[in-house]
């Protein structure tokens, strides 16, 4: 005969202990992380709030480095600056002082090579300084004159002048051509290539953009002179006239 017996009391002594357990290992994870939540099955909503605040405290605490990014960025130019006022005002008195007509010509040369020295300090400091490798004074290189006949201009938001001497007389206006519009503007499809005669003279205009632009012009009749204002365009003028173009 099978006898089969059933110890409650160790039955409900385990589950005391696994439930005692559990407790424990809880309390040793809040502990060691810092946080009372720390599944969804702490509290499901309470954790959502948590982990939202969360978020939101991560992107301030990120406002604030940034910031502190520019104020550095900030204070770094300032100090530039204010290294550049104090060589400009040793510039200044040392024009001053060579200017009271009390000095010899070797002590007005040694003035003008400290001056010389103090621009040259000052140029370095425009182009030498920067934050994380970023430039605070770039200067801008300017655009020489284009001296040939072909005139291409890359035009970037801004006027570009060039000039070209092909011929040193501005170009004549003849009776057997047809003038049209001295001024005006004209719609561009993305990379579309137009050729226009505007006041007897040929010019191939190209949008180098793949979205669609315009281009406006106006000519100067007495002077010749002709201003285009676009974006991004490539412009190319007729090869055997002599032109003037903004």
């Amino acid at each position: 005969m099978i006898s089969l017996n059933t110890n409650i009391t160790d039955l409900i002594m385990l589950n005391s202990l696994n439930s005692a357990t559990g407790g424990i290992n809880k309390t040793i994870e809040r502990l060691t992380t810092g946080y009372k939540l720390n599944h969804a099955k702490d509290n499901a909503a309470n954790l959502s709030i948590v982990t939202s605040l969360s978020t939101k405290i991560n992107s301030l605490l990120k406002v604030k480095s940034n910031t502190e990014d520019g104020i550095s960025l900030l204070s770094t130019a300032q100090e530039a600056l204010e290294n550049i006022q104090d060589q400009l005002s040793r510039l200044r008195a040392l024009s001053i002082q060579a200017a009271n007509g009390n000095y010899g010509e070797q002590s007005l040369e040694a003035m003008q090579a400290e001056a010389d020295e103090i621009i040259e300090q000052i140029k370095q400091i425009r182009n030498n300084t920067e934050f994380n490798g970023l430039k605070l004074f770039e200067s801008t290189r300017p655009i020489s004159a284009n001296e040939t006949t072909t005139v291409v201009a890359k035009l970037s938001n801004a006027k570009v002048k060039m000039r070209t001497s092909a011929r040193s007389a501005a170009v004549p206006y003849a009776s057997n051509l047809t003038y049209i519009d001295s001024e005006g503007a004209i719609a561009f499809a993305g990379n579309e290539t137009k050729t226009v005669n505007i006041c007897g003279i040929t010019y191939t205009l190209k949008n180098t953009k793949s979205s669609s632009s315009s281009l406006s012009y106006v000519k100067d009749k007495s002077s010749g002179q002709i201003t285009f204002v676009a974006s991004n365009f490539e412009i190319t003028a007729q090869k055997d006239v002599s032109h003037n173009i903004v």
